[in-house]
């Protein structure tokens, strides 16, 4: 008892040194345990929101910095663009070629003047030529600079709109850990200590959980201990009252004292019972003896008066008389012991006799016995030839027998079979009763006739699909729909010679300015020679008649550049029209999963003019993949995949996600949930997921199929 106390003596000073320890301090373990802490779940509570809080946060950062650095790259671009771009209008080219055309009128009024004035009026011309070649050629290229300005400013737009809403999605994280921080303190006010950090305090509290467990088990120990003084108290009076009965000294002090009294007392009580039982055990035997021998006596005397009686009949068998002495008995015995040998020989044999009737006597009443149990037919005869028959008989029986079992094993597995059967007949009949019900069929004949038309049915459906997916092939990607709607309004057959047109005279163009850079070699050739003082005046006519012919080739080839951009822009719109079913699908998925928040998907072109996927919001302004946050990310690749699932012909696939609404918030996870619900209606899907939210989320999703199961 005195190292239970030292014990639970050393675990109090350890608790109270614990808690001296714990920062925040909240005094003595007694006065920790009287505070009003919160419970661990609300603590582990917080601390599961305070991860989700900075997981949000870090993503919202991400995304705000993406966006900073997206709004900055915009920013340089659409100032480069402006730094490269040209003040030329078509203005100005007009007013360059109404002074080439009065530039032509002045020459023509100095035709048939003196030649220097006609070489000053050719060079005027030749100046306000090249000036309108220039301003051409300047408004040309600022049309295109104009419309990726256009383009690039209507890009940083949806960038600083997305940096917008991202920040605003920052502001939101930030309020809402501030509102966590302040239901933290609220959580621990009632408590009077000030919490730290979510982390730190959820160790304290768990620390501290262990440590009121302790004092709450040392407390125990010390009421056991208590309890058991008390008994102790009252097993040391009632052993000296014992020892004051039996004469010992009853004035010791305490209980290991009065034990060790009462112990050497009793050993010394027990030493002299034990003594005491052995001068008794000695004695009952001492007497047992006397009796035993009182005993032996009588018994020889009265087998002495018995061999008394028995001598006479005995002599007679000696041949002797009753008054003849042992001497004489033991004489005739020896005469009798030499017929001893032949005499038990004869007795030996006569017992094998006896004993092998009595064998055949038992073999017979045996198999009496067995044949009046099991074959009664048989009795009557020898026990031989019962033997024989009763072992024919039970060969027979145990080929019976095998052959019995046989046919229960036969019987089993048919049994077995035909339960099988059954169920599948009780299911069949189930399935028919469904079928009858759907297909409204009276009578199985009549459901037979139905399902045959419903194979029918499904064949040409699958015919259908088939014709429409050729169709879809060969038209570029439209669907039916598609091609009748743009039937209504566009004549189809218009279209591929427009597109014809427009690229032969766009290559008719092309050859008619390498024809005429070539002409401008010749006459550039031809002005170098005039420079040499010959045939000046026909090299002059024939330079003027080439800055006509350019000038009239470079009329021609805007018309057909300006041609073969229209073209270009009808062939987009042909284009939108005739989006790819799957990239529809997959917006149509995409706006589901993202709560509204983006209207679906399309293509648009980067800055190299290759097509790139977009996804467009709800006001029609396209947001590239890499503008997208991590969340819509997930969103637009499952979309994606969900939707090429759904146009893969064949067998349907099962689908398996691990963890995929992890970047999700409650309401797109929602959506999500639904979507793929809706979308397992034709095929199987799995989805795992480790974050408990996810699984409540999935159970209050209303009117959804969807098992939740803890693993």
């Amino acid at each position: 008892m005195r190292r239970e106390r030292a014990n639970a003596e050393a675990e109090a000073r350890a608790l109270a040194e614990e808690a001296a320890r714990l920062d925040p301090n909240a005094g003595d373990i007694d006065t920790l345990a009287r505070l009003a802490l919160p419970d661990e779940a609300s603590v582990a509570a917080h601390l599961r929101a305070e991860e989700e809080t900075i997981q949000a946060r870090r993503a919202a950062e991400t995304r705000l910095a993406s966006a900073r650095r997206a709004v900055e790259l915009g920013e340089a671009a659409l100032a480069k663009r402006v730094g490269d771009s040209v003040n030329a209008t078509r203005a100005d080219w007009l007013a360059a070629r109404e002074r080439r055309e009065t530039g032509f009128d002045r020459l023509d009024e100095a035709l048939d003047g003196e030649a220097r004035d006609r070489r000053e009026r050719f060079d005027a011309l030749r100046s306000l030529a090249l000036a309108a070649d220039a301003t051409a050629d300047a408004v040309l290229a600022d049309t295109e600079r104009a419309a990726r300005l256009q383009a690039l400013r209507e890009d940083l737009a949806a960038k600083r709109d997305e940096l917008t809403r991202t920040e605003a999605e920052m502001a939101a994280a930030e309020a809402k850990d501030a509102r966590s921080r302040a239901d933290w303190l609220a959580l621990w006010t009632a408590s009077g200590l000030t919490p730290q950090a979510l982390a730190p305090m959820s160790r304290w509290r768990e620390y501290v959980s262990g440590l009121l467990k302790r004092r709450a088990e040392l407390n125990k120990r010390r009421a056991e201990i208590e309890a058991l003084a008390r008994k102790v108290d009252g097993a040391r009076t009632s052993l000296l009252g014992w020892l004051g009965e039996a004469g010992a000294a009853a004035t010791l002090e305490t209980f290991e004292e009065a034990h060790r009294a009462a112990r050497t007392h009793l050993d010394a009580q027990q030493a002299a019972w034990l003594v005491s039982r052995e001068r008794e055990v000695a004695k009952a035997r001492a007497e047992k003896d006397a009796v035993d021998a009182e005993a032996a006596v009588t018994r020889e005397a009265t087998a002495r008066q018995a061999h008394a009686a028995d001598w006479p009949a005995a002599m007679a068998g000696l041949g002797l008389t009753a008054s003849a002495v042992i001497e004489e008995a033991e004489a005739a015995l020896k005469i009798w012991e030499a017929v001893a040998l032949p005499r038990q020989t004869m007795s030996r044999e006569t017992r094998s006799i006896e004993g092998i009737d009595a064998d055949l006597a038992s073999f017979g009443a045996g198999v009496a016995a067995v044949v009046a149990a099991a074959a009664p037919a048989f009795a009557g005869g020898k026990p031989a030839d019962t033997l024989a028959k009763l072992v024919a008989a039970l060969g027979e029986a145990r080929r019976a027998a095998d052959a019995r079992d046989r046919l229960l094993k036969t019987s089993t597995a048919r049994a077995l079979t035909r339960r099988g059967l059954e169920a599948r007949r009780a299911t069949l009949d189930k399935v028919l009763a469904v079928a009858s019900g759907a297909l409204r069929a009276p009578d199985i004949a009549a459901l037979a006739a139905r399902l045959e038309r419903l194979e029918q049915r499904h064949a040409l459906e699958t015919e259908r699909a088939a014709l429409r997916r050729d169709l879809a092939e060969i038209a570029d990607g439209l669907d039916e729909p598609a091609l009748r709607a743009e039937q209504a309004d566009l004549d189809m057959a218009l279209v591929p010679g427009e597109i014809e047109l427009a690229q032969r005279r766009q290559t008719e163009l092309m050859n008619d300015i390498s024809a005429a850079a070539g002409l401008l070699r010749d006459a550039q050739s031809k002005l170098d020679a005039l420079g040499l003082g010959r045939d000046a005046a026909g090299a002059a006519r024939d330079r003027a008649e080439a800055s006509a012919e350019l000038i009239d080739i470079a009329e021609r080839w805007i018309v057909r550049q300006s041609a073969a951009r229209l073209a270009g822009r009808a062939i987009e719109s042909h284009r939108k029209a005739a989006q790819d079913p799957l990239v529809a699908r997959a917006g149509e998925m995409f706006a589901i999963a993202t709560a509204g928040g983006f209207a679906g998907l399309g293509a648009d072109y980067d800055d190299s003019d290759q097509p790139v996927l977009v996804a467009r919001r709800p006001e029609g302004r396209p947001v590239r993949v890499e503008g997208l946050s991590e969340g819509a990310r997930d969103q637009l690749f499952l979309s994606l995949r969900l939707a090429l699932l759904e146009r893969r012909a064949g067998e349907p696939l099962p689908f398996i996600g691990d963890d995929i609404l992890a970047s999700f918030d409650d309401e797109r996870a929602r959506k999500t949930l639904a979507l793929l619900a809706a979308f397992g209606r034709k095929r199987q899907v799995i989805v795992f997921t480790h974050h408990r939210h996810v699984a409540e989320i999935a159970r209050g999703v209303g009117d959804a199929d969807i098992d939740v199961l803890n693993l």
